[in-house]
């Protein structure tokens, strides 16, 4: 199995096909040396048929409203922002 490693903006990501299901995942690194180690571990694994784990996390709005509010306060005028907070109430 061929695991291919692409740069998208800064970070490195990496490719793969388990079965029909196409798998991309970033590796959060900027660092090419890195990614390709990260790269060649992830090919050895799929060959000896240890598929990697990959957290997915799932995120609520209600984790983000604090910070959405704040940011846009600060971008927004006040009627806006007001209208926002509505509208996600």
């Amino acid at each position: 199995m061929r695991v291919r490693l692409f740069r998208r903006s800064r970070t490195w990501w990496v490719y793969y096909r388990a079965g029909p299901r196409r798998v991309r995942y970033s590796l959060k690194t900027d660092n090419r040396k890195v990614a390709e180690d990260h790269c060649a571990e992830l090919e050895w694994s799929l060959r000896q048929d240890k598929p990697p784990t990959v957290e997915k996390r799932r995120v609520t709005v209600l984790e983000f409203l604090p910070e959405y509010e704040n940011d846009a306060k600060a971008r927004k005028r006040p009627k806006s922002h007001a209208t926002d907070l509505e509208t996600l109430a």
